[in-house]
């Protein structure tokens, strides 16, 4: 239920002039993303289409995955996820794009 909540409010956020486009970079809202070539090309579009690139695996890491939940510290948890693909270019459905978006809404 998370992910429609978060797209939902991203749409009102474009809407209400917050944010001035779907495909503004990530590192905008998280300044240490523009420091790795990949993670630089990452967008709120691709956070919102699941297709960040990142590497994460709800399934496989539930300590990780709670992290990404409960964490007081969410920034630190984005900023140990590597990239394991170009953004933009798989499909992946994983939480960590969910909460790196409601993130940058925050």
């Amino acid at each position: 239920m998370t992910k429609p909540f978060i797209t939902s409010l991203l749409s009102k956020a474009i809407e209400e002039g917050y944010i001035s486009d779907i495909n503004e970079p990530v590192y905008k809202y998280v300044p240490e993303f523009e420091k790795d070539s990949l993670k630089k090309k990452i967008t709120l579009a691709h956070l919102a289409q699941m297709s960040s690139g990142l590497e994460f695996n709800d399934y496989t890491d539930l300590y990780k995955l709670a992290r990404t939940y409960y964490s007081k510290h969410l920034k630190k948890v984005i900023k140990s996820v590597d990239v394991k693909y170009e953004p933009g270019t798989h499909f992946a459905y994983k939480s960590i794009d969910t909460q790196l978006l409601g993130l940058c809404l925050e």
